[in-house]
């Protein structure tokens, strides 16, 4: 399964890069050396970043994972201190987990938020997530209060766990 993941990335890869590379040699022998080169640069440059955050996905992804399932904007205090993501499968299902800060104000505004919307639920059995991957000194047992979202779609969870002396949040997405 590994190899053809693989394959498979490298085939997508390589499309567009080869592409690319013939349009370059074509305007190359039209006298078009710069434009041609401009372009090669280009798709290339985008090729490897859209791969790169295909497995390492920027903070913004993050961010946008906590407003589409929460509502709220992402805090303008809130800072990332840690993220992890799978990469999608082929039915798209992956699983996404971030640890961020806020100040006090923020927190107490997302908490309130969160135990006022019906849509979640307060999570009363211990949950494990994916904290144990970040390799951190902050234990699990300091997020006093969870959150599941109660969605139609059964194959999606979404947890939100609040530490509230730390003023941390836990977000976790799960799809399968």
């Amino acid at each position: 399964m590994i190899v053809l993941f693989g394959l498979f990335f490298l085939i997508i890869t390589l499309i567009p890069i080869g592409l690319a590379y013939l349009v370059f040699r074509w305007l190359t022998k039209k006298g078009y050396n710069k434009i041609g080169l401009a372009i090669l640069a280009t798709v290339t440059i985008w090729t490897v970043y859209s791969s790169y955050t295909a497995f390492y996905p920027t903070d913004s992804f993050y961010k946008d994972e906590f407003e589409y399932n929460t509502g709220l904007d992402f805090p303008a205090s809130g800072d990332i201190l840690s993220k992890d993501a799978s990469y999608p499968d082929l039915h798209g299902d992956y699983s996404a987990t971030a640890l961020f800060k806020t100040d006090s104000k923020d927190f107490k505004q997302i908490l309130t938020s969160i135990q006022k919307d019906s849509k979640f639920q307060l999570d009363t059995i211990p949950f494990k997530f994916n904290l144990a991957n970040f390799d951190t000194t902050i234990k699990e047992t300091n997020f006093t209060k969870c959150y599941t979202l109660n969605r139609q779609d059964r194959d999606l969870i979404f947890t939100i766990n609040f530490n509230e002396k730390d003023n941390l949040i836990e977000i976790q997405r799960d799809s399968w």
